[in-house]
């Protein structure tokens, strides 16, 4: 429990301060009950009213501990959970002190591995800080590194992860001292930063040459001194036009009255307005940028995944967080795609290669098991089954799925291993 002592991000919430004022003995009476009682916290956490979660838990701590504690329930369950993440760490390190065979290795997959420390389940942010620390740790390991990879130019660095950042700086200072040749380049805009994980990737040790790019290839003036005005104009890159001839543009505002509620009908509406005003067609495409997710997904009719989704990432009891719906659920690096948008990017997988990408090798869409144990003959037959079914939806193709992989003929194997 000393986490929940030093922990700065913490120390100054309400609930973690009624924590710390409990009695030694109180604490270890809460501790006991974490101990012995982890089955009914998570049932208490599925407590939809406060009313209700204030009342069961009244049932399982002393009278005193819970009238310290009584207050901000998202505090304390906070509280609570971290107590029982720290219970599962000492079992997890009691096991591997002990030699246990179960905890002996470490698990990591790259594509959709969530991150469960307590059954020795890396995910993608830890196995970054770990190879920081390995790298920091040997120096034999910065010279191979270095002699293997005399120049790094690393892009969009602003959405590169904090510790890959340091780890190339503590490269580059070693580099430095020992006199090895090294090039760091960084390439991107600080102010485009979108992971929550980055906000200190600018706290680089070693002093850089600051190249400044103020030409910009793709907009008109117009456009450009309008975003350098919402970035504000004391950033150190203001940018201007490469070309001459794009001046003549303009920027307009539309203020919507406050009698039109449904914002999907005033985009429409916009949209097709402009698309007859300026002859929009394939040839001359128009380009819209909504801001929220939202709005999006009425425009596009996807309103209700993205409903799903929504109370999927609210949803307390969900192994998903609400704060991390926009990093985790689009994204083009699959790493980065958090375990429910993995799932159904690997459910969809062997469809989307078979309708969209024929030249994709059988082992994308079977597993190799599956391959060994079949015939060429049944292989052609299942494929030829799977684009010949006109799913409607995700659903409608799972459920046929299912069925088949559980119904007995010749290519139930093939249905139960789709990648």
């Amino acid at each position: 429990e000393s986490s929940l002592y030093t922990d700065d991000k913490n120390s100054k919430k309400s609930g973690y301060k009624k924590f710390r004022s409990l009695e030694h003995e109180e604490k270890k009476s809460l501790l006991m009950v974490i101990e012995s009682q982890d089955e009914s916290l998570y049932k208490l956490f599925k407590i939809k009213t406060a009313k209700d979660f204030w009342a069961d838990l009244s049932s399982l701590i002393n009278e005193d501990i819970f009238r310290k504690l009584q207050g901000n329930r998202t505090e304390i369950e906070k509280i609570l959970r971290d107590l029982l993440k720290i219970k599962k760490l000492r079992y997890c390190i009691k096991k591997i002190e002990e030699g246990d065979i179960k905890y002996q290795k470490i698990n990591y997959k790259e594509i959709g591995g969530r991150e469960v420390l307590h059954r020795n389940r890396i995910g993608h942010d830890t196995l970054i800080l770990y190879s920081h620390r390995i790298v920091n740790k040997y120096d034999i390991l910065k010279k191979i590194i270095l002699d293997s990879y005399p120049a790094v130019f690393i892009d969009e660095y602003q959405d590169t992860h904090s510790q890959v950042i340091s780890l190339f700086d503590e490269l580059l200072s070693y580099s430095k001292k020992n006199k090895l040749s090294f090039t760091l380049s960084l390439f991107g805009d600080p102010v485009q930063s979108i992971y929550s994980n980055n906000l200190n990737n600018r706290e680089i040790k070693n002093k850089i040459e600051i190249v400044e790019k103020n030409i910009n290839r793709r907009s008109h003036k117009q456009i450009i001194d309008c975003i350098s005005k919402i970035r504000g104009l004391h950033q150190e890159i203001n940018q201007v036009s490469i070309y001459s001839d794009k001046k003549d543009g303009t920027v307009s505002y539309y203020i919507a009255n406050k009698s039109e509620v449904e914002p999907k009908i005033v985009i429409d509406n916009k949209i097709s307005e402009y698309k007859d005003k300026w002859g929009i067609s394939s040839k001359n495409k128009l380009s819209c940028m909504v801001l929220k997710n939202k709005n999006l997904s009425e425009l596009c009719n996807f309103e209700d995944y993205y409903s799903i989704i929504e109370k999927t990432y609210q949803d307390k009891t969900s192994l998903v967080r609400f704060d991390s719906v926009n990093e985790e659920l689009l994204s083009k690096d699959l790493t980065r795609l958090g375990s429910l948008p993995i799932a159904i990017f690997n459910i969809v997988k062997p469809l989307y290669f078979l309708t969209h990408c024929r030249q994709r090798p059988l082992t994308d869409i079977f597993s190799s098991e599956s391959l060994e144990s079949n015939s060429l003959e049944n292989v052609i037959a299942c494929l030829d089954d799977l684009r010949e079914s006109k799913y409607q939806n995700i659903k409608s193709y799972v459920e046929d799925i299912i069925i088949k992989s559980n119904k007995e003929s010749d290519l139930y194997s093939l249905y139960k291993n789709l990648n």
